[in-house]
């Protein structure tokens, strides 16, 4: 008899493993296809005028903006991010409302590129 209760208990140990095991493939194939109609299949990087944001809108690849003219295109990368986030451009409300936007979405960013901008800042001063 004790031995058939651990042979019982065995197989539900096994059974319930199995079913764990289960629900976890599932769960994970179905946050891996909610992450592919999103956009975030491994193959967005290849192609990123196609990938969409979470919400469904779709980005669209960074333009050469207009108004920037020849200066900050030949501008290092480090120092064009840097004007980009701290000098605005046509409309100064525009551009607070694009850093509050960031600020909060993606408050590592926004944290990131202030970093950067008062290092650039020190750089310049004497």
């Amino acid at each position: 008899m004790r031995t058939v209760l651990v042979v019982l208990g065995i197989w539900a140990g096994v059974a319930f493993a199995l079913v764990g095991v289960w629900v976890l493939i599932v769960k994970m194939a179905r946050r891996n296809n909610d992450r592919r109609e999103a956009g975030y299949a491994r193959d967005a990087v290849s192609a990123p005028s196609r990938r969409s944001a979470p919400g469904g809108e779709l980005i669209r690849q960074a333009s050469t903006p207009s108004d920037a003219g020849d200066e900050r295109i030949d501008m290092p990368p480090a120092q064009a991010v840097v004007r980009a986030w701290t000098e605005p451009s046509q409309d100064p409300r525009k551009h607070a409302e694009a850093q509050l936007a960031v600020r909060e979405a993606i408050p590592d960013l926004a944290y990131a590129l202030d970093r950067l901008a008062a290092e650039s800042q020190h750089r310049r001063t004497p």
